[in-house]
């Protein structure tokens, strides 16, 4: 055990407050959600992946057949 005092969620300083106002649309989002962004970059990876194969397949991968199997 700790002798030192922590706050409570609830709490929010104007600090708090303040630093929350200053974030863009996006930043408020995925703070709302807790999206990780490198969670968000390998989904950004994977779908640049799959649209280069698609390309270099002359537009053979990305099917409703492929996507579906």
């Amino acid at each position: 055990m700790t002798d030192t005092a922590s706050n409570p969620p609830a709490a929010r300083t104007a600090e708090d407050r303040a630093r929350e106002s200053e974030l863009s649309a996006v930043g408020r989002f995925l703070k709302a959600t807790e999206l990780d962004i490198r969670m968000l970059g390998m989904v950004g990876a994977l779908l640049v992946i799959w649209f280069g194969i698609h390309i270099l397949s002359g537009g053979l991968f990305l099917t409703p057949r492929n996507l579906w199997n």
